[in-house]
């Protein structure tokens, strides 16, 4: 309720708060009249991708998920009042919002940065330490590949000419340069993703590796049946009864 108590008694000073009240009320609505839009529109486009959800992939589908949780923030935000607009700004800025604290298990790269001046700028003097500010960034690396080369010599006796050579190390799959690593990367991204396979002869292609999506479903079938008798030992382990 208002308090007419509380009212300035200067006319000027009541024009002046009759103006600001009306710019406030203004902005309100124009903003209220944009979420309407907003709201009709992603209404519309929801009603119809909603029509074609059968037969649509999951990543399609996870878009509609987004649209929907979209919408209804928007409804949400629609049906503030001014009052509760207010009172949610006052309480996030009570309330600020801390920085998220970084993995400990990431990588730590240590950037020194140390001051120009070697002595002090005010008597020349030398400079002691006296304590440090640090801030972390996160950066990311894109895919990188390594080439592991299993260099195996040959040695031969001198009194009998025998030839002695270490044996060749197993590999994952046969007659096939995939490592564990990769064919692990490709599995996860595949199966815990959902990232298709000519996607990821993308990402490899755009990091250096040109390969096919035939040899990534060789790749992944050799994977599979190598997996195998893991597989079913825990299904077993998990359900003796099967």
């Amino acid at each position: 309720m208002l308090d007419t108590n509380a009212l300035p008694t200067d006319v000027m000073q009541l024009q002046r708060l009759l103006v600001e009240h009306h710019a406030l009320v203004t902005s309100q609505s124009v903003d209220l009249r944009t979420q309407q839009r907003q709201i009709e529109h992603l209404k519309f486009q929801l009603a119809k991708l909603r029509r074609f959800r059968f037969g649509q992939s999951c990543e399609q589908m996870q878009g509609v998920e987004q649209m929907a949780l979209e919408l209804e923030a928007l409804v949400a935000s629609a049906a503030l009042t001014p009052a509760s607009r207010l009172a949610a700004v006052v309480l996030d800025k009570q309330h600020p919002v801390r920085r998220q604290h970084l993995p400990e298990h990431f990588e730590r790269i240590d950037n020194t940065i140390e001051p120009a001046e070697c002595a002090c700028p005010g008597c020349g003097g030398p400079l002691g330490l006296l304590g440090s500010d640090s801030a972390e960034i996160l950066d990311v690396k894109t895919v990188t590949f390594t080439v592991t080369r299993h260099i195996r010599p040959k040695k031969r006796c001198s009194s009998c000419s025998i030839i002695v050579q270490a044996a060749a190390p197993a590999r994952p799959l046969e007659k096939s340069f995939a490592g564990a690593s990769l064919l692990a990367l490709i599995l996860s991204w595949k199966y815990a993703f959902h990232l298709p396979l000519y996607r990821q002869c993308q990402i490899f292609a755009h990091a250096g590796l040109t390969i096919s999506r035939t040899t990534l479903m060789q790749w992944v079938a050799g994977s599979s049946e190598l997996l195998g008798p893991l597989v079913a030992a825990l299904a077993r382990h998990t359900c003796p009864t099967l």
